[in-house]
């Protein structure tokens, strides 16, 4: 097992040697730079260290790009191919998922129907019962009567069942086949209607500090320099060339 120092060979083509060697010469010079520069020839000889450092980075990042291109090109070669069949079967899904969800939706609304009629029934058989059991009690045949309430009692449990089942779409309109099975699932869906409507306070919580950062510098380089919530200033930082 690999462990992390061991003096594996690093996974590119070309030697940098010379480069990380250079980078170990220009590094040991940095730490040898004083903690405050005190005058223009210490500030000269800095000035030509960042140079060389931004010249080394420049030279290794020409270098990565150079190292990783092939790659890349690889990679782009194996994602084309691979379009070439993700690409017609996911839109082929898309338009078939189209038809099964307008066959579902008329599947589940016949079914929604057809059990709301059969609750209706089991209601009316089960008040129809439920009469016919106060008759046999006036009559003084309780045990019939008691019988005939049971059943009015059970037919009105299937008509509650019937009604639940009407009003759960979950379990209408489902489609089974020997490979998969197909049912409607409601979300909801969004979309932007007038954005200078947007309730920000109630939306902000949601807005990561990424997301409002990227906007904030946005807003500065478009020329904004005031913003509630916001400081914005201009910091000063040498630049070596």
């Amino acid at each position: 097992m690999n462990m992390i120092g061991h003096n594996n060979p690093p996974p590119v083509a070309g030697d940098y040697t010379n480069l990380q060697n250079r980078l170990q010469e220009l590094l040991a010079s940095s730490q040898r730079a004083p903690a405050t520069i005190a005058d223009d020839e210490q500030a000269e000889k800095c000035t030509s260290l960042t140079k060389m450092l931004k010249e080394l980075a420049k030279s290794a990042e020409n270098s990565r790009t150079k190292e990783k291109e092939p790659h890349l090109n690889a990679g782009r070669a194996v994602d084309a191919f691979f379009a070439k069949i993700t690409e017609p079967a996911t839109l082929a899904v898309k338009d078939i998922e189209k038809r099964l969800t307008a066959y579902v939706q008329a599947k589940r609304e016949a079914e929604r129907k057809a059990a709301l009629e059969a609750a209706k029934k089991a209601q009316e058989e089960a008040e129809r019962k439920a009469q016919e059991a106060a008759q046999l009690e006036r009559a003084g045949l309780t045990d019939m009567a008691n019988e005939t309430m049971a059943e009015a009692q059970k037919v009105e449990a299937t008509a509650t069942r019937l009604e639940a089942k009407a009003a759960n779409d979950k379990q209408l309109g489902k489609v089974r086949s020997d490979l998969g099975s197909t049912s409607a699932r409601k979300q909801w869906v969004v979309e932007i209607d007038d954005r200078s409507k947007l309730d920000w306070q109630t939306l902000g919580r949601f807005v990561t500090d990424d997301a409002i950062m990227q906007a904030l510098r946005a807003y500065v380089q478009a020329g904004g320099r005031e913003l509630a919530g916001a400081k914005i200033w201009q910091d000063e930082k040498v630049v070596v060339r």
